[in-house]
């Protein structure tokens, strides 16, 4: 064999390769592998959803098109590190899609790479603040006001019955013959302030 059929070999199109699923060689350029019938793209696709997720955790909602489109706005991204801007955007686009995690992997990334990042650092706190705040003040809101928006009598309900309890209490105070009022009022007092608390704590209900 001569030096021009060696290289022919070396570079030929048709040099074996594995297959990614079973190991097996298969063409290069042939986009199933004849043992094990796997389609290569759709493999590697797939392997690389399962890639992503493993190591970001929290975005198992999310399709692979999804994951394409966040690395995409990644890179974007990147490409303009310095605009405050350009990383409100990044942000906001995965709090839509519910993968703020998303963010918070990539600038961890970038807090390995440079420990000084201070860009990274920030805005990684900011999508955590972003995660929480839908637990803690975007849920609650919405619950109760559905509740008042069915139920818009049962606000007013606590704060008559406290009125009436008061008046009971200065009632009994003012006429000696009454006194009894002073008692009854009290216990109702009580009542409705507990009511009115648990409410508060519990707006679904």
């Amino acid at each position: 064999m001569d030096e021009y059929q060696i290289e022919f070999e070396v570079n030929s199109p048709e040099t074996p390769a594995p297959c990614p699923a079973c190991g097996k060689e298969m063409l290069i350029g042939h986009k199933e592998c004849y043992s094990c019938g796997v389609i290569v793209e759709r493999f590697n696709s797939i392997q690389h959803e399962r890639g992503v997720k493993e190591k970001v955790g929290g975005i198992d909602h999310l399709t692979l098109e999804h994951i394409k489109q966040l690395e995409h706005q990644w890179k974007k991204l990147v490409v303009n590190y310095h605009d405050q801007k350009a990383h409100e955007e990044f942000l906001g686009y995965c709090f839509k899609r519910q993968a703020l995690p998303y963010a918070v992997h990539c600038y961890s990334r970038m807090m390995d790479i440079d420990g000084d990042d201070d860009i990274a650092s920030m805005m990684r706190r900011r999508a955590f603040t972003m995660i929480s705040a839908p637990i803690e003040g975007t849920a609650t809101p919405e619950k109760k006001s559905i509740v008042d928006s069915r139920f818009p009598f049962l606000k007013w309900v606590n704060w008559i019955g406290i009125f009436f309890s008061s008046f009971c209490m200065v009632s009994g105070m003012m006429i000696p013959q009454a006194r009894n009022l002073i008692g009854l009022g009290a216990s109702f007092l009580v009542i409705f302030i507990a009511l009115y608390i648990f409410r508060r704590k519990n707006p679904s209900l």
